[in-house]
């Protein structure tokens, strides 16, 4: 009689799920590889003791996971810890190692081993597990895969393989609840930029804005690369700029760390007027962080330049006249750069009192202070405040050399002069409404009123001349709702100073009276009235010190003492 093998449950294991619980739980969520990597190794000890597969005892005799031995999920999570091992020890040299030959070389073989325990496992997944499970192991060894050939820069190999792990991904996103499916999108998300940079070295293409993209969501092993390009990328638009065109007068660039420099912001700006022009969704606070790194570039080719000014200045004593069309190109640049800087001061100011206005232009705000309640995003006060430093920012860009001869940008700043204060108006108005002085809040709108029709006739750009539109509608509403509140306001004011005074029952207890149904009656007044009384006197004695008293010795009466009184005090020591 033949013995029926009880036919086995294909097994089930979410792989990606496990990886991202482990990863998040040990230390990658501050990119602390060294600990991920050592967690794996304890978790591998405790799987192999948990299901009695460990390598012998004395002598070491290497236990390979088979099909025939999958029966448990334990069995498929040892090659699975295997390859986040090595792969977590090739981010930990990744990160930590100076860029060396051998560092590199380490690298790859790490990878190439997390590559062998990947394909084990797809291997028995394939053979032991339902096909969902299958179907993720095979994505999972396609980007470890991947990761190898981004590493030894086999790009169009890297390419291939990352594009059929994200296609799984998308795939089992879709047909998983939507806890896996999350999971899923995150690791096609995270594979985006690795695909675009695999794109961007096999279209051999020198723009540095693609590249600028890649950098803010780059993983580990994308991070030094893309350092490395991008740096080549500017040098070699480095080398192009020879000279800047600032108020008609063509300014040299000779030194090549300003070069770089000026390359660079040139390409952070770009990314902002790109990400502008194609209306995408950019989060506030990454724009400020990206405004940051401008004014921290300008910084830095403001330092340069003062640099090579105070080299020039040491090292002639007697200043050549090719040393002075030297020093005169060095100061027109530290002019232009300033100027560049107080014009992104500016773009920047006015992104910042943008999110604040749209804060204020909520009618239900607007009405919260005028009732005297709380604001609870912005105050008026703080969109003054930006609108002084618009100002200030056109004050300086007006104190710079040269600028009272350029026409063209007199006009711009005539009109964004008078758009400001326009605008610090009518905010200046609402401060004043808010505390309830209607005549100073009238004043005010209607001065903010002749400023929006002075600035609308200036010449200004498309986006401040809608900004003024906006600016004119909201004045023109918000003259007539303070004047609405003013008169009822006064109303209210008259009414109650032409309402009887109610009767104070304490100072009329003695007064007979017929009480009817609409007389208003008080106890007592509270808060009691405050009454005069007077002070307590303060004495000072200043005569103390002047004062001479007698003396007074001969009212002192002196004892006299006897010889028995003087024995009696030699015997017992005492004269008592």
């Amino acid at each position: 009689m033949e013995v029926v093998q009880p036919v086995q449950e294909p097994l089930s294991l979410d792989i990606i799920n496990t990886v991202k619980t482990a990863q998040i739980q040990n230390g990658l969520r501050h990119s602390d590889f060294q600990r991920y990597r050592r967690y794996c190794a304890r978790r591998l000890r405790r799987v192999r003791q948990s299901i009695r597969f460990l390598h012998g005892r004395g002598k070491f005799q290497q236990k390979q996971v088979t099909e025939d031995l999958v029966t448990n999920i334990k069995f498929l999570e040892i090659p699975l810890f295997n390859t986040e091992r090595a792969w977590a020890y090739a981010m930990q040299l990744k990160a930590a190692s100076e860029p060396n030959p051998r560092a590199r070389f380490h690298t790859v073989r790490r990878l190439s081993k997390a590559v062998q325990w990947s394909k084990t496992l797809s291997q028995l997944c394939a053979q032991t597990t339902d096909p969902k499970t299958a179907l993720e192991a095979e994505a999972y060894a396609s980007q470890m895969e991947a990761n190898l050939f981004l590493e030894r820069e086999t790009y169009d190999e890297a390419l291939t393989r990352f594009i059929r792990a994200r296609t799984v991904y998308d795939q089992l996103s879709k047909v998983s609840g939507p806890v896996l499916a999350e999971v899923y999108q995150q690791r096609v998300e995270s594979m985006e930029p690795n695909i675009r940079y695999c794109k961007y070295k096999l279209s051999s293409s020198d723009e540095t804005s693609e590249l600028l993209n890649l950098q803010a969501a780059s993983d580990p092993l994308l991070e030094t690369k893309l350092a490395s390009v991008l740096e080549e990328a500017r040098k070699k638009q480095a080398e192009t700029l020879n000279e800047v065109e600032f108020r008609g007068k063509r300014i040299p660039v000779r030194n090549e760390e300003i070069r770089l420099s000026m390359v660079k912001a040139q390409d952070l700006y770009g990314q902002l007027q790109q990400q502008e022009s194609q209306d995408t969704s950019v989060d506030y606070a990454e724009t400020l962080a990206r405004f940051s790194e401008i004014f921290a570039t300008y910084d830095e080719i403001s330092k340069q330049v003062k640099n090579q000014i105070q080299e020039l200045r040491a090292g002639d004593q007697q200043v050549s006249s090719k040393t002075e069309v030297y020093l005169e190109g060095l100061t027109d640049l530290s002019v232009y750069i300033n100027h560049l800087k107080l014009e992104r001061t500016l773009e920047r100011n006015q992104l910042l009192a943008d999110n604040c206005e749209k804060k204020l232009s909520d009618d239900d705000e607007i009405e919260l202070m005028l009732t005297g309640g709380k604001p609870k995003h912005a105050r008026p006060e703080d969109m003054v405040k930006l609108y002084d430093n618009l100002l200030q920012t056109l004050h300086d860009m007006v104190q710079l050399p040269g600028a009272e001869d350029d026409a063209e940008f007199a006009s711009f700043v005539a009109a964004h002069e008078l758009r400001f204060k326009a605008t610090r108006c009518f905010y200046l108005s609402l401060t004043y409404a808010f505390i309830g002085k209607w005549e100073e809040t009238a004043a005010l709108l209607e001065r903010a009123s002749t400023a929006i029709v002075v600035a609308l006739d200036a010449k200004s750009d498309q986006r401040s001349l809608a900004r003024l539109q906006t600016l004119s509608k909201r004045v023109r509403g918000f003259k007539w709702r303070i004047h609405a509140r003013a008169v009822r306001t006064n109303v209210l004011l008259r009414d109650s100073a032409n309402k009887p005074e109610a009767l104070v029952l304490s100072k009329n207890l003695s007064a007979s009276r017929t009480a009817k149904a609409e007389d208003d009656f008080l106890i007592a007044e509270f808060p009691p009235a405050a009454e005069p009384f007077p002070c307590k006197p303060l004495l000072f004695d200043l005569a103390w010190n002047t004062i001479q008293f007698p003396s007074l010795e001969s009212e002192i009466k002196v004892e006299k003492k006897g010889f028995f009184s003087r024995l009696s005090m030699g015997i017992w020591g005492s004269g008592k």
